[in-house]
């Protein structure tokens, strides 16, 4: 039975005192005693059922109004250390019941919580799950709120607390000072997502946040603590924890808009494109191209293709989306098909630098070193100081045993870039082959201060070649 319910059995208000009800219990007691009743044993069977309910639930409030005592008492302590939060006692002159139940904490915790929920889900790319059914990017933030009603449960039910309140010290207890199980966690977790969040609703859940604090303050309790019969109890919290919350607070803020900036970037551009081609003022083709974009940026891969395709069939000499295909196609492992792309990228753009790069890679992952150096050059020619074409040309002509053009190659790419690592460390390589160990030894002393695992590999090959005195 909930809590509410036991105050409205002693016809008392939630905002009730201990006082008021001991002395609501004896006068049901008086009303409702069996002795009152002897010569007629009906109602005295009905005055002794409902004298059981007034036991039952004056055992319950008084333990309720016990365990908040107990939590307000507690808070007394940590306003007296931080009498910055609550100037009001300072000007009243008494301890005041909005400060005493920190709503502001409350509020602080469950935001750290559901920003580190947030912040797990981008970070696992729950976005490309939402993608397969076509759940829009635009709704996460809804239904992140609702996943964290089944997640707050667990926690609650394992813990009593969560990450964000145990942050701030903060615990649920049912009036008998135990953790909730589960299922009435649950229902707990659901009522905030109702009355408290607006189930998610823009612009309807800042309401309810508002209106739910502002009640909390006046009221002493929140809906879903009342209804279910927990208590929410704060420990003193040192000033120097409350300014690591606000930190935290701050930080995912900052991580979660950042990393779902793009997703909504891309997803605002779709629809820009869509809306343009259907004033006439874009193409097809370019609307094919962004939704392939999209698609790509969500794993999409195989509609993305398809979207890329169409754009082509658009518009052939498109350059972007022939190479954007070929990206598609190589991140696939499907090479072939990739070279080709590049191909009528290059064809529709011959100073296309990008796809001339890219297609060398294409050539190199299958083996084809010949085509690859020749595409590398390609990229030298116009852009002579692309210290990874030049590392990849080396790459090749040593797959090919030209050492001495592996090594000019590389040499170019360190003196473009000197701390470019790969390339000191196959240059090292380079110099064992024809036994030159002082040479090999100067780049592993240069990659020493680059890169330790890849200078200690160096190490290894010099040893086990020309073992060192």
């Amino acid at each position: 039975m909930y809590i509410q319910r036991y105050f409205e059995i002693l016809e008392l208000g939630s905002k009730a005192s201990s006082d008021e009800v001991k002395q609501a219990y004896r006068d049901l007691v008086n009303v409702w005693h069996p002795d009152r009743f002897p010569g007629n044993p009906r109602l005295k069977q009905k005055a002794e059922e409902k004298l059981k309910e007034i036991n039952e639930a004056y055992e319950r409030v008084l333990s309720f109004l016990s365990a908040e005592e107990e939590s307000l008492s507690s808070v007394g302590e940590f306003e007296k250390t931080t009498p910055q939060f609550y100037s009001n006692r300072e000007t009243s002159g008494e301890t005041s019941t909005a400060s005493q139940i920190r709503p502001w904490v409350r509020c602080l915790a469950r935001s750290i919580d559901y920003l580190l929920f947030g912040f797990f889900l981008i970070s696992i790319n729950v976005n490309r799950i939402l993608s397969n059914f076509d759940v829009p990017i635009i709704i996460f933030p809804a239904l992140l709120l609702f996943i964290w009603i089944f997640v707050e449960a667990g926690f609650l039910s394992i813990f009593g607390s969560t990450p964000g309140k145990w942050l701030l010290r903060t615990r649920v207890v049912n009036i008998f000072q135990h953790k909730p199980d589960f299922l009435s966690a649950l229902r707990r977790s659901l009522s905030v997502w109702c009355n408290g969040m607006g189930v998610g609703i823009p612009f309807i859940t800042p309401i309810t946040i508002i209106i739910s604090y502002y009640k909390l303050r006046r009221e002493r309790h929140a809906v879903w603590d009342l209804d279910g019969g927990f208590f929410v109890k704060h420990e003193k919290i040192s000033i120097s924890r409350a300014l690591l919350a606000v930190s935290f607070l701050i930080i995912f803020a900052f991580l979660n808009t950042y990393k779902m900036r793009g997703q909504i970037k891309i997803v605002v551009q779709d629809i820009e494109s869509y809306k343009q081609a259907i004033s006439g003022k874009r193409d097809y083709a370019e609307t094919s191209y962004k939704k392939g974009a999209v698609y790509t940026e969500l794993g999409r891969y195989e509609e993305a293709i398809e979207s890329y395709k169409q754009a082509i069939s658009d518009k052939p000499d498109y350059a972007e989306a022939s190479y954007k295909l070929g990206a598609v196609y190589a991140e696939l492992g499907r090479y072939e098909e990739a070279i080709e792309s590049y191909k009528q990228a290059i064809s529709g753009k011959p100073d296309y630098t990008e796809a001339s790069y890219n297609l060398g890679a294409a050539y190199t992952e299958l083996g084809r070193y010949e085509e690859a150096i020749e595409s590398y050059k390609q990229v030298i020619r116009s852009k002579p100081d692309y210290a990874e074409v030049q590392y990849s040309l080396g790459f090749s002509y040593a797959k090919l045993q030209l050492h001495e053009e592996a090594i000019k190659s590389l040499k170019q790419a360190i003196r473009i870039r000197p701390d470019y690592a790969e390339a000191h460390h196959m240059l090292g390589l380079m110099y064992l082959i024809p036994g030159n160990r002082n040479a090999a030894l100067e780049q592993y002393r240069i990659l020493n201060g680059l890169d330790k695992d890849l200078a200690d590999e160096l190490f290894k090959y010099i040893e086990s070649i020309s073992p060192l005195d």
